[in-house]
């Protein structure tokens, strides 16, 4: 690396590793290059870790039988220490063995290397899940974090050497993520990321808004507008405890309290309705049965419900209606349901 070059626009730190690597096989390492070279990789973290896997990803070439047959070609001339270390107190040496290379050789290390540049760390592995109506599933991913998907979901993730993503399409998933700096875990969620700080949070996407709710640990949230693909800087930082929602248009909600029983009853197979009014809740019993419940009445919609109630049981839901409350409940159909006002006198099916 010349000084020409380190006023170029700043390069990805797997490029600055190759170029690194070149730089010290050339046999035109001087003692500042050495020096210049030392400090790079204490910069950061990350530079000696990319320096080392493409040191190491040479030698794993220097084992497979080389491409080209004349001796001074020979891997074994070009073999190298894993070792940083060694590699710089061995400069001089590897000088005087690089030397003879004609300038075919160059050339040939050039595009090795690129060839492990755009060659993956580890393979990208994409998978898609998906839950019926009813169903819940607990996925583990590759990277040992865990997802539980609720009711109607359906989930993306693709998984590299670099970075972590799952698209949550639609439905609810709670995520347990196992932390690793260098591999961001974000999840994507209509028009928003849900940037994971090494926490649990659960997601729920609808049609109209997608909520957040932060079980452990830290989270960014940060959201865009849906129609116009504009940033509007909108963005919280969500702890233990901190709930938030947000909409097409890119309204974030203020940060909020939850009630972590209500919120994570599904995980437990469970629905939990404090006060909420009828009309809701049988919304949300719609995402776990296939049918649906009809009212002549608008009036039923505004009742408040309380209770816990078992996902599987809907029809001691149904019972539990009729005998705390003034409705009557008939099916049409096996899966079609009329909700009515109990009338003294009235007969019930």
């Amino acid at each position: 690396m010349n000084d020409d070059q380190e006023s170029m626009e700043p390069r990805s730190p797997r490029d600055q590793a190759i170029d690194w690597f070149l730089r010290l096989q050339s046999g035109e390492v001087s003692a500042r290059d050495l020096e210049r070279h030392e400090s790079w990789l204490h910069e950061h973290l990350v530079h000696r870790e990319e320096y080392e896997q493409v040191a190491a990803m040479w030698e794993d070439f220097d084992q497979v039988e080389p491409l080209l047959t004349e001796p001074s070609y020979s891997s074994k001339s070009l073999k190298r220490s894993n070792s940083t270390t060694q590699a710089f107190a061995r400069s001089e040496t590897m000088t005087q063995k690089l030397g003879h290379l004609s300038a075919v050789a160059a050339p040939f290390l050039v595009v090795l290397l690129l060839g492990i540049w755009w060659w993956p760390d580890s393979p990208v592995l994409e998978e898609s899940f998906r839950t019926a109506k009813g169903e819940q599933r607990t996925v583990n991913l590759s990277d040992g974090s865990t997802m539980l998907m609720n009711t109607d979901s359906q989930v993306f993730v693709r998984m590299s050497g670099e970075a972590r993503r799952v698209t949550l399409q639609r439905g609810e998933a709670l995520f347990t993520v196992t932390h690793d700096a260098q591999r961001p875990f974000d999840v994507h969620a209509a028009n928003g990321i849900i940037h994971d700080i090494g926490t649990q949070f659960l997601v729920r996407h609808t049609s109209e808004t997608v909520q957040v709710s932060v079980l452990e640990g830290l989270v960014k949230v940060e959201v865009t507008n849906a129609v116009s693909a504009r940033s509007t800087n909108h963005s919280h930082m969500l702890k233990e405890g901190d709930h938030v929602w947000y909409e097409a248009s890119g309204h974030l909600s203020s940060v909020q309290a939850f009630d972590r029983a209500m919120i994570t009853a599904w995980t437990d197979a469970m629905l939990y309705f404090d006060a909420k009014p009828l009309k809701e809740v049988l919304a949300e019993w719609a995402r776990y049965r296939p049918g649906e419940i009809r009212s002549h009445d608008p009036s039923l919609g505004t009742i408040p419900i309380s209770g816990k109630f078992q996902i599987d049981q809907f029809d001691s839901f149904l019972h539990a209606l009729e005998n705390t409350l003034d409705i009557h409940t008939r099916h049409l159909a096996p899966q079609v349901i009329v909700l009515k006002r109990h009338v003294d006198g009235e007969r019930v099916n």
